[in-house]
């Protein structure tokens, strides 16, 4: 699954492994903000990451072209040196090249 293959290389903070997954426009919004892809990476060397998992998938095609993702994702991690261990839930978004696992918009 594409989307797990990102999560693994970020956790294992492989930048050009995790820029094959996630469009050059690619926005996450967060409880703290909003991140670009570039803030996605400069992040992935502040994270450290132990653990993760991903559940309770759920695909919305509101057409042919566009797919809208949600799951859940636990973590053992922490950023920054503070723990941010939880269970988070997610929706990505993507339009086209969604089937390559390139989504364009994280919701978390």
């Amino acid at each position: 699954m594409p989307k797990k293959a990102a999560w693994q290389a970020f956790k294992d903070k492989k930048g050009d492994d995790f820029q094959k997954f996630v469009s050059p426009d690619f926005v996450a919004v967060y409880a703290e903000g909003v991140m670009g892809r570039k803030d996605e990476l400069d992040s992935m060397n502040k994270t450290t990451m132990n653990s993760f998992s991903l559940s309770d998938f759920k695909v919305g095609m509101p057409d042919a072209d566009t797919a809208i993702i949600s799951y859940k994702a636990k973590l053992d991690s922490s950023i920054y040196g503070k723990d941010n261990s939880g269970n988070y839930y997610a929706a990505i978004f993507g339009t086209g090249k969604m089937a390559t696992g390139r989504p364009s918009f994280m919701l978390m």
